[in-house]
Formats: C-alpha cells, structure tokens, sequence
C-alpha cells in the first residue's frame, strides 16, 4: 500500500471564492489503487465520484489539519488501511461494481472511523487557524501602524499586504481572503472621509 504524505503546512485549506467555509478534508482509502491520502473535497456541495459513494473508496472526515498531523494520521492509519484492503473486494450488484468487505476489514473501518472522530491534536498547532481578513484587521491601528492613507500607492499597499500575511503566519494564522483587495478597499474608504 502506497501511504501519500503532505508536504505542504497547509495544503488541505482550500476555500474558495463566495463560499461560506473552507472546503471540508478527509482521510482517502482508495481500495482498488491501494493508496491512502489526506485532502480537501475539491467540490463544492460535497458532491462525491462514483468509487466513494459505491464504497471503492472510503473517506473519514477530518479538520482542517497541517502537513505535519495529518501525516501523522496517516501513519496511525496506515496499519488498519492494510487490514481493509486486505479484506476489500469489489463485486458487481447488477447494476455497478461495489465495495464488499470481510468482517476484519470492516473493524478496521470501524477503528479508523474512529480515530478520525476522536482525534487528539494540539488544536492551536496541528490544525490551520484561519481567520478572515476582516476579522483579523478588526483593529483599526494597524492602518496607523502602517501607515495607510489615501495617498498610499499600489505597490505599497501589497508591501503592507505581505507583512500582515507574513505576521499572521508568525502566529500560526492563515489569512483567509485577499488581503491586498481588502486594504485597497480601506485606502479608498480613506478616501472619501
């Protein structure tokens, strides 16, 4: 069995543009290809492809965890995924090829299931903090702090943009949101006051 680690810190964030969230993650057994992998539902509406929803492959909900702990998860899972391969079959139903499985493949669903519910991380630094930009400009000093005026040009703006980024992520925060567009939009607020 093939075990795909992360390499990015937080490469199962993914929250797309006028969506309410971030895009839900999961634990993905794939059955057939012998592969176990962490990722983010890359649909929006959670839609799922046919090898999950006819249990080809099997998919535990996690959060929304970095490179580092859902790595680790792997390797906790790894062992059980073995015991559900091992005892995975597909077999046709008449009308499309579903995934069957021995008593002993079904506990270790069962076990993985649960250490995905039940997990025990650090939750300041085993999963990605995330804030919207507006909550975490909240605090209107930083337009002083920085400098921020009406008169602040484009390319200054992305400066100022890169360090907040780069301060929130000092503190183990991932910006959620186009910070550029958003002091952009504040400057030209400063504009009309």
């Amino acid at each position: 069995m093939r075990v795909n680690k992360l390499t990015e810190g937080n490469e199962l964030f993914c929250h797309y543009r006028n969506q309410t969230s971030p895009q839900p993650c999961y634990i993905e057994l794939d059955c057939e290809g012998e592969t176990l992998t962490a990722d983010y539902n890359g649909e929006i509406g959670n839609a799922v492809p046919f090898a999950v929803w006819h249990r080809r492959t099997l998919r535990f909900d996690i959060p929304i965890l970095t490179a580092d702990a859902a790595n680790r998860l792997l390797d906790e899972i790894a062992p059980l995924a073995q015991r559900v391969i091992g005892g995975y079959e597909s077999v046709w139903d008449g009308s499309n090829h579903v995934g069957t499985y021995t008593d002993d493949a079904q506990r270790a669903i069962e076990e993985i299931e649960n250490l995905c519910d039940d997990l025990d991380f650090d939750s300041e630094n085993d999963t990605i903090q995330y804030w919207d930009v507006a909550d975490w400009l909240n605090d209107p000093d930083w337009i002083k702090e920085f400098g921020l005026t009406a008169e602040t040009g484009n390319a200054r703006v992305h400066e100022i943009a890169e360090q907040i980024i780069s301060d929130a992520k000092s503190e183990g925060v991932l910006l959620d949101g186009d910070v550029a567009e958003y002091i952009l939009n504040i400057r030209d607020d400063l504009e009309t006051e």
